[in-house]
């Protein structure tokens, strides 16, 4: 898990990297259906948070197909998204299929599929899991946005639920 994690670390911030130069570079950015983002996790059980208050989180969404709808100024969509989040004993993979809306340079998001997890006392397995969320994509032509999701997994008491405060890039 650990792998997996400083690999999608590495991978959010090349990407973010690439992302600046070509937004520098270009007069008009051209999405391609990506977004990457890293940041922190906080768990709210207090059995999770005894091991830290904050984990690190990483994921990327791929945008599989625009919906009808306003352009304000994206149109909805849905999409697919893998995150890691993990500290020691404790971690999740949620893989999940998203819902996301916009208005203005704000968005709204909600997803469900299932999560692979890892938790002291429960046999690592797939799980059900969700997230909902909200974010605000920076003005001025960068494709740089701040989130704020809620993570669920169900079946491991609350464990792996928690806030996910994030920077991300969409490419």
């Amino acid at each position: 898990m650990k792998h997996i994690l400083k690999f999608t670390a590495k991978l959010t911030l090349l990407f973010s990297l690439w992302a600046f130069a070509q937004a520098a570079n270009a007069q008009e950015f051209r999405e391609l259906g990506l977004l990457f983002r890293f940041g922190i996790f906080t768990p709210s059980s207090s059995e999770a948070s005894a091991v830290s208050d904050n984990w690190v989180v990483a994921g990327a969404e791929f945008r599989v197909m625009n919906l009808p709808g306003p352009s304000n100024p994206r149109k909805p969509y849905l999409g697919v998204s893998v995150d890691v989040y993990n500290k020691e004993s404790f971690g999740s993979v949620p893989i999940l299929a998203n819902y996301t809306a916009f208005s203005g340079d704000f968005h709204l998001t909600a997803g469900a599929g299932i999560s692979f997890v890892r938790r002291p006392g429960f046999e690592s397995a797939a799980r059900a899991a969700y997230q909902v969320g909200a974010g605000y994509t920076f003005p001025g032509g960068t494709p740089v946005l701040f989130e704020i999701r809620w993570f669920g997994v169900e079946g491991v008491s609350s464990d792996l639920d928690g806030f996910a405060f994030t920077l991300g890039v969409r490419i």
